[in-house]
């Protein structure tokens, strides 16, 4: 239970370590080899943007299921510190696939031809928002360096005056790819140098703070708005400078990348070890439910928690599977705060 009299205190990581990167643009801007300049990078495949770049590690990403497996084991506190040792920096490559990839997999569950048919013609779209949502809040704790990489659209917008405007925006869906623009530190826009005759092609731009014409942001107040010229070691510079200028003027100190990967660690096992196995949650709710009825004859309490705190009067906790775990758990600690004893029930 969350104690409000104990706040955690937020801290930042120097350096790049367990930063959220979105980078976007056309083709050829320098996106995929750059980003796998980065140290111990994993390149997740969603499209096949390593044709021209060899020995790079890398997994292939074909369905949904394979995604759901590397979010697995990112966020797996078993695994994590054999896999930070391999790895630092995990690559998506393509999010903008991502899309296809889950609305096949919620069409799939509910037996849909498609997600707006799905439900009796109103749709899939909570169902297929939500599965997006869970694998992102999986990935935003792991703590390993994420940069994604996706390619250019439009979007229209509409200013207060109400005046339609149309800008440049990561191409996708906006259940997938808004959800990585609000978790990511930094959205960079990548536009090709201007040619000049006589010198040979430059690289890109990289703009991280947008505009009406284009989407970028960064969290980081002391980063320039613009790296001309973009490549990874430059990027990670930007960063580096912009953690030790906040530093230097707000007097607090970052942390080094050890101390957050313990941090981590011990914060993801001490999550696990208190997690109980739903089949052992109902279990125990089975058993408070026996004490109360043996001390007041019913389960009027029991069924006073369901309609106030749950809104469902007929949600059974007794079937209730893992995506339920939250509305179980309720269940269990208001059935703790009512004093009842959870331990094995002897006849």
């Amino acid at each position: 239970m969350l104690d409000l009299l104990k706040p955690e205190i937020s801290t930042v990581v120097e350096g790049i370590v367990g930063k959220k990167i979105m980078i976007y643009g056309p083709a050829g801007t320098g996106k995929t080899s750059n980003a796998t300049k980065a140290p111990k990078a994993l390149v997740v495949c969603l499209e096949n943007g390593l044709n021209a770049l060899s020995g790079v590690e890398n997994i292939k990403i074909r369905k949904w299921t394979d995604f759901q497996d590397v979010v697995k084991q990112l966020a797996d506190p078993v695994k994590h510190t054999a896999l930070k040792e391999k790895y630092e920096c995990i690559i998506f490559d393509g999010v903008d696939s991502l899309e296809s990839l889950a609305r096949k997999y919620i069409c799939g569950i509910y037996g849909a031809s498609s997600i707006g048919s799905g439900n009796s013609g109103y749709g899939l779209w909570k169902e297929y928002e939500q599965e997006i949502l869970n694998q992102l809040r999986l990935l935003d704790m792991s703590g390993f360096t994420l940069i994604f990489l996706g390619h250019a659209d439009t979007r229209d917008f509409y200013d207060p005056t109400g005046a339609k405007y149309t800008k440049i925006y990561p191409k996708g869906d906006k259940r997938t790819i808004d959800p990585i623009i609000h978790m990511c530190d930094i959205v960079g826009y990548t536009q090709f140098d201007a040619a000049v005759e006589g010198q040979p092609v430059q690289l890109a731009t990289l703009y991280v703070r947008g505009n009406s014409a284009f989407e970028a942001k960064t969290r980081f107040d002391y980063m320039p708005s613009v790296i001309t010229n973009w490549n990874y070691d430059k990027l990670t510079a930007a960063i580096v400078q912009a953690i030790k200028d906040s530093a230097d003027t707000t007097g607090t100190k970052p942390i080094s990348k050890k101390e957050a990967d313990s941090k981590l660690v011990a914060e993801s096992l001490a999550d696990a070890k208190n997690t109980l196995p739903i089949k052992e949650l109902i279990k125990r709710i089975s058993n408070m439910l026996i004490r109360m009825k043996r001390d007041t004859g019913g389960l009027a309490a029991y069924q006073d928690i369901l309609v106030t705190k749950i809104g469902n009067p007929d949600f059974k906790c007794t079937a209730a599977n893992e995506n339920q775990r939250e509305i179980v758990e309720l269940v269990y600690r208001n059935l703790k705060d009512l004093g009842y004893d959870d331990s094995d029930v002897i006849e």
